[in-house]
């Protein structure tokens, strides 16, 4: 939800924000490359995505809250 000048609430446009995903995905990828000091390195994942050069794959799962977090909520369904 938004709120117009004149105080009336409306909805978002999905529509809208959908087409302009991957320009601003773009973009953000873009400035983030861009962000990290210097000593870094940065390559696009297979995903497109930015990632630091150097960290394995199994670092950074084994380094991810979030992500044993989802390992630990799958095996409860077993």
């Amino acid at each position: 939800m938004t709120e117009r000048k004149n105080g009336e609430m409306r909805a978002l446009q999905p529509r809208e924000l959908y087409r302009s995903q991957q320009y601003a995905t773009a973009i953000y990828r873009s400035e983030l490359h861009f962000a990290w000091g210097p000593g870094y390195e940065i390559e696009q994942s297979v995903h497109g995505a930015p990632e630091i050069r150097g960290y394995s794959q199994e670092y950074l799962e084994a380094s991810s809250p979030r992500r044993q977090q989802i390992k630990d909520h799958l095996t409860e369904g077993d």
